[in-house]
């Protein structure tokens, strides 16, 4: 199994530098984006602003370089090609997603997924479970990522959706978040935390002795 490796300073400095941003933004930046390259994610998603595509791309290829022990004075085209052809940027309603595309291109990993989307919008005194009408748009929008990425493509970009929504679906989450206010956010507002908790079972026997 991969190690997660500790982010290492020059490159949180680099990237500090590059987007204007703090060096603890920066480190969860970094720290995100190799646990991508590392295989504990599918996706990461953030919100930039301004940032161009193309400061991220080259973030992304500098910190796939370096995780992956490419020297810089190699070949800046097969840096570039590794980058692109499995790690890529995606821009959508002013966020910006990170997407290992070698996993997403499986379409395995997504057979008979159907989340339960929870409506998050301010306007509702509280979340509840989005109407089929928002569930059945974004499994079909995110199904159309799926067959982009399946394609071959290495950009996408869909209106009118909910980023957050998608990158859920990207994850595999059993359920996912949903928002209709503009600005594709939350808006700070807090989420609810809600804990499970599983009898232990021993042959079908609860440890308080309970038949399951």
């Amino acid at each position: 199994m991969n190690a997660l490796k500790s982010p290492d300073t020059a490159l949180m400095r680099y990237v500090s530098k590059t987007l204007r941003i703090s060096y603890p933004v920066a480190h969860n930046i970094v720290l995100n984006i190799l646990a991508l390259i590392s295989g504990f994610k599918r996706a990461v998603l953030f919100d930039f602003c301004p940032v161009t595509r193309t400061q991220l791309t080259a973030i992304l290829s500098k910190i796939v370089t370096e995780s992956c022990g490419i020297q810089s004075s190699g070949d800046s085209g097969d840096r570039e090609k590794l980058c692109t052809e499995r790690y890529s940027v995606v821009e959508l309603v002013g966020d910006t997603g990170f997407g290992d595309w070698f996993i997403m291109d499986r379409s395995s990993n997504y057979e008979g997924y159907q989340p339960i989307v929870i409506d998050c919008s301010l306007r509702l005194p509280g979340p509840r479970i989005a109407g089929e009408c928002v569930t059945v748009g974004h499994l079909d929008t995110f199904q159309d990522l799926l067959a982009v990425v399946q394609s071959g493509a290495r950009s996408w970009s869909r209106d009118n959706v909910c980023l957050t929504t998608i990158y859920g679906m990207v994850l595999g989450y059993p359920w996912v978040y949903y928002t209709a206010d503009e600005g594709n956010c939350l808006g700070g507002e807090p989420l609810f935390l809600v804990e499970v908790a599983l009898p232990v079972r021993h042959a079908g026997i609860t440890e308080t002795g309970d038949d399951v």
